[in-house]
């Protein structure tokens, strides 16, 4: 932080990259450049102002918030300034040495927001005419933020750390469970949502909220609080198998269908159309949501098997190259690893734009 200061000179302005000016002088350098406007005011200064302060409607009337943040932009033609309300001043600013002419003031996120100028009337937007005057605006929300929700997360039967991650469209969490937590993570905060909790890898069970075991695990989230069990897969029966070739044959082939969203995220699917996998000629196994997107084919016989799929998709083997053409080669009796990925782009978030007039 510099303090700039113009020896000799009576009424000096310092406006820093182009925010509202100042008599401080105080430059707060980060990275690259500051730049800085000296502005000497030779007479009486015609300049205005706004206060802005926040309130919430709640069953008492209108309230200071309690907590969070909240974001505005001041804007006109020629200045954007940005706005911070929050516990530390009160959730209520002042910004000053505004030029004459129309300004337009925007709460920035989601909810509901009315505004009250100099104790008119409320309306939804704010418009306020500086004329080398003061205004006094309220913005009111109505009603607090949702409550979030909590996860408690029990790993039970693990013996080395694992990873698993809880995922919505646009939301990706990653739960470490490990010795060092004995293997118990609780998860706050959580905005309401269907999402799904899935393992990086391997084959686990989920009890969720005391239900029977699982091979998914999908939670709706509503300002409530839920407790899912993680076991291993240990019981050759815990997997769900669809095949069985040849008495004496010992190939195995593992499927996981995953989903690909528009930010290139990869996570696993929630309602989504069983997806049937051709092995080979004949052989066919349905990842569905009954089964936790998840299958393997047992007792194969060694040789090549190309992949076919019901719908469009790309095939990873081993964690190799995405492809949307492949086969797999069974030589021995190892495991073979095979990801699905359908990829969906119907949800990509579209941009808004917005006119002030």
């Amino acid at each position: 932080v510099y303090q700039l200061h113009v020896a000799d000179k009576g009424n000096i302005w310092y406006q820093m990259d182009g925010q509202a000016p100042s008599q401080e002088g105080l430059a707060v350098v980060k990275d690259g450049e500051v730049h800085v406007d000296i502005l000497l005011a030779w007479g009486e200064q015609k300049k205005g102002s706004i206060t802005l302060e926040k309130r919430i409607r709640g069953n008492d009337g209108d309230q200071l918030p309690q907590q969070g943040t909240y974001v505005f932009v001041l804007s006109r033609p020629d200045l954007e300034e940005r706005i911070e309300l929050n516990a530390e001043n009160g959730y209520r600013q002042r910004v000053e040495f505004l030029e004459p002419g129309r300004y337009v003031l925007d709460e920035q996120g989601e909810g509901t927001v009315t505004y009250r100028i100099d104790g008119g009337s409320e309306r939804t937007h704010a418009c306020i005419e500086v004329a080398g005057d003061h205004h006094e605006v309220i913005a009111i929300n109505h009603e607090q933020p949702a409550s979030l929700s909590s996860l408690e997360v029990i790993g039970e039967q693990l013996s080395a750390p694992t990873t698993f991650r809880l995922q919505k469209a646009g939301v990706d969490l990653v739960i470490e469970l490990s010795p060092a937590n004995g293997y118990y993570q609780v998860l706050e905060d959580i905005a309401p949502g269907r999402y799904s909790l899935s393992a990086v890898e391997g084959c686990y069970l989920y009890q969720l909220d005391g239900r029977s075991r699982r091979h998914h695990c999908t939670i709706v989230f509503a300002q409530d609080a839920h407790t899912v069990i993680i076991t291993p897969c240990t019981d050759p029966l815990d997997i769900p198998a669809f095949a069985s070739r040849e008495k004496d044959a010992d190939g195995v082939i593992r499927l996981r269908l995953w989903e690909r969203d528009a930010r290139g995220e990869r996570h696993v699917p929630l309602g989504m159309e069983p997806v049937v996998i051709t092995l080979g000629e004949d052989l066919q196994v349905s990842l569905g949501e009954d089964t936790g997107y998840q299958a393997e084919a047992h007792a194969l016989a060694y040789g090549r098997y190309p992949l076919t799929a019901s719908r469009p998709c790309l095939f990873q083997i081993d964690g190799g190259s995405e492809q949307r053409h492949a086969s797999v080669e069974l030589q021995s009796s190892a495991m073979r690893q095979i990801d699905v990925i359908v990829e969906r782009f119907d949800d990509r978030p579209q941009q808004t734009t917005k006119l002030i007039l």
